[in-house]
């Protein structure tokens, strides 16, 4: 037993936040059908926010149950993308000189503080 979400257009990742999720029954979500995980258990009354960026782009996104159990639980502010763009980071010689140079800076000021 469960439900399925059907987007429109390919997406590379989805969240939302939930409530009472996997107090009796254990949720799974699914993308096509590859498991994502378990959602988190989220208690009666609280919120909490569950999501995932996937390898690739999909459509359709299952909630159903992992252990056969039911689970009622609210979801809302459904947030997804076409395209997750991970933060860059380019490494550089001078900060890779600036970390050579701080790490030798802090092993010269412990030595001296341990010889006096």
């Amino acid at each position: 037993m469960g439900f399925n979400v059907t987007f429109n257009a390919p997406i590379a990742a989805f969240g939302a936040t939930f409530n009472s999720t996997s107090d009796v029954g254990i949720t799974r979500l699914q993308v096509g059908v590859d498991t994502v995980g378990n959602i988190t258990t989220i208690n009666n009354g609280a919120i909490g926010f569950y999501g995932f960026v996937a390898d690739g782009n999909f459509t359709t996104l299952t909630f159903n149950s992992a252990n056969n159990l039911t689970d009622g639980f609210g979801a809302d502010n459904f947030l997804y993308t076409s395209a997750a763009t991970p933060v860059p980071f380019e490494f550089s010689p001078a900060l890779g000189l600036g970390v050579l140079g701080s790490v030798w800076l802090g092993h010269r000021v412990l030595k001296k503080k341990k010889s006096k």
